[in-house]
């Protein structure tokens, strides 16, 4: 596809094929008895700089406030979450 390395190609269908909503993975946090203290929604996922050399792209207002909407354009979460 393009000048996109394949390798690059093959790693994002790996993530992809995972499958876990930001919701299954809250829901999953709060039913075994952790409390999600922060949460930061990226565009782009943090680690994608070190492997794939793309920008690190934080998501604000209001993306990260529709489900869907953030669902859908979401490559990464970062969470700190504690036991209850």
């Amino acid at each position: 596809i393009g000048k996109v390395p394949e390798n690059t190609i093959q790693a994002l269908l790996e993530i992809k094929e995972l499958g876990l909503s930001i919701e299954d993975f809250e829901k999953i946090a709060k039913n075994t008895g952790f409390q999600i203290l922060k949460k930061q929604f990226f565009f782009l996922n943090p680690s994608y700089k070190y492997r794939f050399g793309l920008p690190v792209l934080k998501m604000f207002f209001p993306f990260n406030k529709i489900p869907y909407i953030r669902n859908f354009y979401t490559m990464g979460v970062y969470y700190i979450i504690k036991p209850k």
